[in-house]
């Protein structure tokens, strides 16, 4: 079990773990946490690690799923570990690299996030990660890997959803993007991720949605993270892109933050797209420098600001309110509306997820 087992070698149990400024004082100096310091950011607080898992979709709509034995089934948490990176002076070697631009279309519909992944990062960490129900109550989100950049930036784009609901037995509001796509997986960026990872260009790409979770503090608040990992350098999640560097912005640095990456692999292509020119590896500090331009405290107290307006807003409607909401910034503050579509299991579904460790 090498997700679980690395998770109790790297960490101990919630139950055992100093939140006092002493353990702060001595933080790695390369640990996410420190490198975010140097960053300019003072309000993320690395808690726990808890590694990986995989979760294969459900391609049927998650209102006519009928039991959390349906959702069981696609999980994986034992013996998960991402790809990890080449030698990239291997990779070096084969530059420049033409991608294939006749493969036939491999489609993974994604019509209805989150659908059966509602709950899925925080049944993980319950269940597998010896987090302790009394976690339930203490948890207050568990966040997306897009969802800090938008409570930064304050900034929902027109084509995006955010939503975001309690999770049914517990004092956890789950938050994340509701955009429904189809993603071609022979397209460039997944082609590029797979020869990265030793892989051949024309290799089928696996369907699973793999993930990494940790626990941190941001403000006041208790967050769980899941967020999906592209793959591991030297042992921890890295981030991949082919995307111009000038259309990352503020977003790619916070789903590095998310998905607890410290390295970004980046592909530099040709003008056309087609040619793979080069391949770096990136730190976390240069991805932010390239994107944040010095409103590291303006960022961060929006971040803050948001989940505080959030969590009353949620507290609000009460503990027994567990119906999709809409995340709208509108006037100044982040407000709520009636969700409608259903794009999670039933309130049943959850409950049983909620309340009975799996037998994956």
């Amino acid at each position: 079990n090498k997700a679980d087992s690395a998770g109790s070698a790297v960490t101990k149990t919630l139950s055992k773990v100093s939140l006092s400024s002493d353990r702060h004082s001595n933080t790695n100096n390369n640990s996410l946490e420190a490198i975010l310091k140097r960053i300019g950011f003072t309000i993320f607080q690395e808690i726990q690690d808890l590694g990986y898992f995989s979760f294969q979709p459900i391609t049927k709509k998650p209102g006519k799923i009928t039991s959390h034995k349906e959702i069981i089934k696609r999980l994986r948490t034992h013996d998960v570990q991402p790809d990890s990176i080449h030698e990239m002076e291997r990779l070096k070697q084969q530059l420049p690299l033409d991608f294939l631009q006749n493969m036939k279309r491999h489609v993974l519909p994604q019509s209805h996030p989150p659908g059966a992944y509602f709950g899925v990062p925080v049944h993980v960490a319950l269940y597998h990660r010896n987090l302790g129900a009394e976690w339930k109550d203490k948890l207050t989100f568990c966040l997306g890997g897009s969802t800090l950049d938008v409570l930064a930036n304050q900034k929902i784009k027109k084509k995006d959803t955010y939503v975001g609901a309690r999770i049914v037995g517990t004092n956890i509001i789950m938050i994340c993007k509701h955009s429904p796509y189809n993603m071609n997986l022979n397209d460039v960026g997944f082609q590029f991720e797979r020869w990265v990872t030793g892989k051949q260009l024309n290799d089928r790409h696996s369907t699973e949605l793999m993930d990494h979770i940790q626990l941190m503090q941001v403000g006041s608040h208790y967050c769980l993270f899941g967020a999906d990992c592209d793959a591991t350098h030297q042992g921890a999640p890295v981030e991949i892109k082919t995307t111009d560097p000038k259309q990352w912005k503020t977003k790619t640095m916070f789903q590095m933050i998310s998905s607890g990456s410290q390295h970004l692999v980046y592909g530099k292509k040709a003008k056309g797209g087609t040619r793979l020119l080069d391949v770096q590896i990136l730190s976390l500090e240069e991805v932010a420098s390239r994107s944040s331009k010095h409103r590291h405290g303006e960022m961060e107290r929006n971040i803050v600001s948001g989940l505080d307006q959030l969590r009353a807003c949620w507290d609000d409607l009460g503990q027994d309110d567990y119906e999709m909401k809409s995340l709208h910034f509108e006037e100044g503050s982040w407000r709520l509306k009636r969700f409608n579509k259903p794009v999670t299991p039933p309130t049943e579904v959850l409950r049983q997820l909620m309340s009975a460790p799996s037998q994956s």
